[in-house]
């Protein structure tokens, strides 16, 4: 009884490790793309969770990409939700807005890391920064999705 109790909260804390992490890659991701100058974390916002979906398998990699995602959307966008609630003065309208919004980037991240799973699988980590790249590009120039996203 008290070995498996013991391993219960050893599990759970080897899972709030990597909680943590998805949690911190979020952080620095979105203080990367504010106005504090902090443009250089953007170059290992990604190393945290890069970690975590190497070492969990997909269901976890998935539910921390999630995590991710959802911290970098209610930081880089946290403006969204006061200016949408300014000018439309509907807080229903407003929050199901914002809502859309960040579920949106939530996605991003999930798909972002169920790629990366697979090509973890198969060794071909060029082809993801191919498939960011690539992903940029048909988002912003061929206008698809949130064209001033990347402005």
């Amino acid at each position: 009884m008290i070995k498996n109790v013991i391993n219960y909260f050893i599990i759970k804390e080897y899972k709030f490790k990597y909680l943590i992490f998805s949690i911190i890659s979020g952080i620095l991701l979105a203080l990367s793309f504010q106005k504090f100058n902090l443009f250089f974390l953007a170059w290992v916002a990604f190393i945290p969770i890069m970690y975590c979906i190497y070492k969990n398998n997909l269901k976890y990699s998935v539910l921390y990409g999630a995590i991710t995602g959802i911290t970098y959307s209610l930081i880089a966008f946290n403006w969204m939700f006061s200016f949408l609630l300014i000018n439309t003065k509907s807080f229903e309208a407003t929050l199901i807005a914002s809502l859309i919004f960040w579920l949106y980037q939530i996605v991003y991240f999930v798909l972002w890391v169920f790629f990366f799973e697979v090509a973890k699988k198969i060794i071909v980590l060029p082809a993801y920064f191919m498939f960011r790249v690539y992903g940029d590009y048909i988002r912003i120039y061929k206008k698809l999705f949130f064209k001033w996203f990347s402005c």
